[in-house]
């Protein structure tokens, strides 16, 4: 059987799934920002299992760090993956639109 990990989610990403909500309340409705909450939150949720099956980033990764994503919707999840000690740590929440290059350096 193969490992769990843990998730933990740092207060930038906590943040920024916050500003999402209350951007898709703000612009539809209460019910869809839950909807997306609990979807980001699900999708989240779905990295203790098997978090090397999604994509690399290159475009922030560096030689110390590696980063990979999951997509909901239109939302990228960005993660590293701490193997020595079975974490996932989430480090971002953004639209797909977003540049990634604004993040180097930025997160962790």
């Amino acid at each position: 059987m193969a490992n769990s990990y843990q998730i933990v989610v740092t207060p930038r990403a906590e943040q920024k799934l916050e500003d999402i909500v209350f951007y898709v309340k703000e612009n539809a409705s209460e019910e869809t920002a839950e909807k997306v909450r609990k979807g980001i939150l699900e999708t989240i949720k779905s990295l203790a299992k098997m978090p090397t099956a999604h994509p690399l980033v290159p475009e922030i990764s560096t030689e110390q760090v590696v980063f990979r994503r999951i997509m909901k919707w239109s939302y990228r999840i960005i993660y590293t993956i701490k193997e020595n000690e079975l974490t996932v740590v989430v480090v971002e929440i953004n639209h797909e639109k977003e540049d990634l290059e604004k993040l180097k350096g930025v997160i962790l």
